[in-house]
């Protein structure tokens, strides 16, 4: 019984990259961006994928906070891709459905590092799959309060949600003081 289960896990997984895949194709030859929808088909089709991209990956790093989140994920990113064979989500694509695009477009059995700049609000489902190594978080600003309500919230949240990483948080917030 657990072989079989074991079987199906495996032919869905694949099943959703290759229809993820073919979905980036199909809106790269209509001219559109492929940055979303394709993780968000995958994600459907076997919503245990950021988990396997967690297995496939040696450091993940994630990058959260309300500003700068795409700088310092591009700098870190060009850091580690000298060190090895990197996964970062450059598009800016930072939540799930981006994440897991990023994931079948690049597919490879291991990586060195993974980077991901991840939007304040889905770091907590997103650290629960992927265990992040190391989490960055950049800030907290009062201007996602019309997405995520009160600082105390969101800040909560990020603190939660990186309970089990090493956490660099940045020393000039005063919303990020423990």
């Amino acid at each position: 019984m657990r072989d079989d289960l074991m079987k199906i896990n495996i032919i869905r997984f694949y099943l959703a990259v290759s229809i993820g895949i073919l979905t980036k194709y199909f809106l790269k030859a209509l001219g559109f961006s492929a940055t979303s929808l394709p993780g968000k088909i995958a994600y459907a089709i076997y919503p245990e994928i950021l988990r396997e991209l967690n297995k496939r990956c040696k450091s993940k790093i994630l990058i959260t906070g309300t500003n700068g989140k795409s700088t310092t994920t591009h700098l870190i990113n060009l850091i580690c891709e000298k060190k090895g064979i990197t996964l970062c989500n450059e598009s800016g694509a930072n939540m799930i459905n981006g994440i897991v695009s990023t994931f079948i477009s690049k597919l490879r059995n291991y990586y060195d590092y993974c980077i991901f700049e991840v939007d304040e609000g889905s770091i907590k489902k997103i650290s629960n799959e992927l265990k992040p190594d190391f989490v960055v978080v950049t800030n907290i600003f009062r201007d996602q309060l019309d997405r995520y309500g009160e600082v105390d919230l969101i800040r909560n949240t990020i603190f939660e949600s990186i309970a089990n990483s090493f956490a660099l948080l940045n020393g000039d917030d005063p919303n990020l003081n423990l």
